[in-house]
């Protein structure tokens, strides 16, 4: 392919995307009082609140596809769900996987952990929206042990992608998972950007007794898959790679 011809593929993507943002814009202004986007899916419908689809990359996905976020991975690993399933969404955000666990997979009962709280609110409104009653809801972040977490870095245009760290002063709530071993989930999705390895020192009892399957977010430019693998590996984990990000992790047996 010859450089004007990338180039012009290039320009032709910017064009699109700017083309794609006008139209979301006036969608938002259109739906200002309530910007809900409707889509049926495996023939049930789903509603998301989205204020910001025509900035922020999740809900501006959503928007666009009219779909669920990671539709594919999610479909993936859904023959590890059924109806008597209990899922742990650790780092739900807006409650993309959340809702397609209650709605769609109809699993008995979903705790979904986000700590963000302006995102926890949406997070809420969306529960609230699909008219979800097996969702129990948790404002905090997720550690090796209780105590506090701060953002050490945010993203305007990608909420999802909020990194937190352990903070010495008061500040975001901190759980371990494993003070919620009475839920004894089957499934676990954690995507905590860069904190999977304290989340599961944090849940090692659920995952020796419990044992359940887990989706894993782990960022190889960041290095992320070697420490907790090797955690897992030692607690008698397999790893099977859903993409070069995303990771499942079988219990023993």
């Amino acid at each position: 392919m010859s450089t004007d011809t990338e180039q012009i593929l290039r320009a032709l993507a910017r064009l699109g995307d700017k083309v794609d943002e006008l139209r979301l814009t006036i969608e938002l202004e259109a739906k200002k009082d309530n910007p809900v986007v409707d889509f049926q899916w495996q023939g049930k419908k789903v509603s998301f609140f989205l204020p910001m689809m025509n900035v922020d990359a999740i809900q501006r996905r959503i928007a666009l596809r009219r779909c669920f976020y990671e539709d594919t991975l999610l479909t993936k690993c859904s023959k590890y769900l059924d109806k008597d399933s209990v899922v742990f969404d650790c780092g739900a955000h807006i409650g993309n996987h959340t809702l397609h666990f209650a709605l769609i997979n109809q699993v008995k009962k979903v705790v979904s952990f986000e700590p963000q709280a302006t995102v926890f609110e949406n997070l809420e409104k969306n529960v609230k929206l699909n008219g979800l009653r097996n969702v129990v809801l948790k404002n905090m972040a997720l550690g090796e042990k209780d105590g506090f977490a701060e953002v050490i870095a945010g993203h305007s245009r990608n909420s999802g992608g909020t990194e937190f760290a352990v903070s010495e002063e008061e500040g975001v709530r901190m759980d371990h998972l494993d003070k919620y071993h009475k839920y004894n989930p089957t499934f676990m999705k954690i995507d905590v950007e860069g904190m999977a390895l304290p989340v599961l020192k944090g849940a090692k009892k659920i995952l020796t007794e419990a044992q359940p399957v887990l989706w894993v977010e782990l960022r190889p430019a960041r290095k992320e898959f070697d420490a907790p693998a090797a955690f897992l590996q030692e607690l008698g984990y397999r790893h099977s790679a859903l993409n070069p990000q995303n990771h499942l992790f079988l219990p023993p047996g």
